[in-house]
């Protein structure tokens, strides 16, 4: 494993920042350097994710939902009033996989998941999803019932979960229904989801769920994830402030996040190790969050709290960091305009160019990379970010 750089402990003003090279050259520089993890089915298209083998080809079957049969009414005697036009069928997985949007894309130890989703033209409000599992042997697509399902991966599986759905498990060839269970001791092989009360810890092994427990004062958690050793690390609102909260298996500890506005409201988490990252902010009704910044490279024993006046960034958009500890965070400048950066020892880095920057929409931490997605709805893309700053184009399939 890389050496762990810490989060900066100084965040130097944006003129300062130091100017990585052009996007073109970090593309060359990637593609000359890629690393052990590429995969070799992947090469030719330079793509940097691994996808671990199973060991034997999935055997969902064809789960995938027919559409339904379509009654088309009489038309109406002359003079009367016209009948209600039946929907649309509902498009099949494949269909929606091939066309869709990406919403969701979750790398893990088994392969790759992700979810799609198209929208009515007719009826915008009107949307059907489905997710697509890739591994180094297979791909199966089903039908994802709820709204804007989500992926997470945990362990050798993946969870999906809907707002407005339970969701379920999809590992050890089969996919399980969540089912309510006691609590449990927490590991690094769980998945934390959000739902409407709060967070959730889902066992993949057994497809077990239950609330994640709390510390005294806190009503719920909103914002968490569980690092490589087991600690869980999570955010919650109290009082007007935000608190940073984590649990080693023992009780809660936590520290209050800097706030330069009140109301505070939580943001984003990223841990490498023992460091980590997290953010809080004021909404304002504009972009979520004004971003105050709060890092420890100890594991909470110590912490350095970075306000506005320390930052060369105001609006945060998404951040995750690498196994090796650096942090990337992707910005907004308050009218349209997006921004990269990149944490050194000290200070921070800014892209003077970065890929895909007027679509750029959420960083996905996936081992010594992080993933930075984006693209058009038609046109989806992804690029895998390392520790020195390259990126290279990962590819997508459907």
């Amino acid at each position: 494993m890389p050496e762990r750089l810490p989060f900066p402990d100084v965040a130097g003003p944006a003129a300062e920042a130091t100017r990585p090279p052009a996007f073109d050259e970090i593309v060359v520089r990637a593609r000359l350097q890629r690393r052990r993890r590429v995969v070799a089915a992947s090469v030719a298209t330079g793509a940097v994710l691994a996808v671990v083998a199973l060991g034997a080809t999935l055997g969902f079957g064809d789960r995938t939902a027919t559409p339904p049969v379509v009654d088309h009414p009489t038309p109406a005697p002359s003079g009367s009033a016209a009948p209600t036009p039946s929907p649309d069928p509902a498009p099949d997985a494949d269909t929606i996989v091939r066309t869709g949007h990406l919403v969701s894309y979750a790398p893990g130890a088994a392969g790759v998941l992700t979810v799609w989703q198209t929208c009515s033209e007719g009826e915008p409000s009107v949307c059907h999803a489905a997710w697509q599992l890739q591994t180094s042997h297979d791909t199966h697509r089903e039908l994802a019932p709820g709204e804007a399902p989500s992926a997470h991966a945990a362990g050798n599986g993946f969870v999906l979960t809907a707002w407005n759905r339970r969701g379920s498990v999809i590992a050890n060839d089969r996919v399980t229904a969540l089912v309510d269970g006691t609590a449990g001791p927490v590991t690094s092989a769980d998945a934390l989801v959000p739902t409407r009360r709060g967070l959730v810890v889902v066992d993949p092994r057994t497809a077990r769920s239950w609330p994640l427990t709390r510390e005294a004062g806190v009503d719920r958690w909103d914002i968490g994830m569980i690092a490589e050793d087991g600690t869980t690390w999570a955010s919650a609102v109290v009082g007007g402030d935000v608190w940073l909260g984590w649990n080693r298996g023992g009780s809660w500890r936590h520290h209050v996040m800097p706030a330069d506005q009140s109301p505070s409201l939580p943001g984003y988490i990223a841990v490498a190790g023992t460091h980590v990252a997290s953010v809080s902010g004021f909404d304002g009704a504009t972009i979520l969050p004004v971003a105050d910044l709060a890092v420890t490279s100890d594991g909470g024993s110590t912490w350095r709290d970075l306000h506005q006046r320390d930052l060369p960034f105001r609006y945060v958009d998404a951040m995750a960091a690498t196994t090796g500890g650096t942090l990337y965070v992707l910005t907004e400048d308050g009218h349209g305009g997006r921004g990269l950066f990149r944490s050194t020892d000290t200070s921070w880095t800014r892209f003077a160019e970065m890929p895909n920057p007027d679509h750029l929409e959420a960083l996905v931490p996936s081992g010594d990379h992080v993933l930075a997605q984006g693209g058009s709805s038609d046109a989806p893309a992804l690029f895998a970010l390392d520790d020195a700053g390259h990126s290279t184009p990962v590819a997508l399939s459907r």
